[in-house]
């Protein structure tokens, strides 16, 4: 299942408009108070950046969790043909057979008659 990525935020769509804005009444407007188009642009760029990063980190988490998945798969396969193996081997009523995870026949529980 994929992570789920971000989009702009309200916050980060409304910046981009108020620096269009700024921008419209003058190229380089400083407001003072280190609030200036110049200001305004660099933290927008900065959230985007941000941004990007983590939608970047999320695909390369799916990633790792794509191939943790995949290799789940092989072990419950493996560890069940090794359980099989042994059972071949040794058959299903041994001390072996219990050793590697299997519930030995004459140990398992008898049906009840209702």
């Amino acid at each position: 299942m994929a992570l789920k990525k971000r989009v702009a935020s309200s916050a980060q769509n409304q910046a981009k408009a108020r620096l269009s804005g700024m921008k419209s009444i003058e190229e380089t407007l400083d407001l003072g108070d280190g609030i200036s188009v110049a200001s305004l642009d660099t933290l927008s760029k900065q959230a985007e950046a941000k941004l990007a990063a983590y939608n970047q980190k999320l695909s390369e988490a799916d990633t790792l969790a794509n191939e943790l998945d995949d290799l789940d798969k092989a072990l419950k396969t493996f560890s069940s043909r090794a359980l099989s193996k042994v059972a071949g081997k040794y058959g299903r009523d041994t001390s072996e057979y219990e050793a590697v995870g299997g519930v030995r026949t004459s140990e398992r529980k008898k049906p009840t008659k209702g």
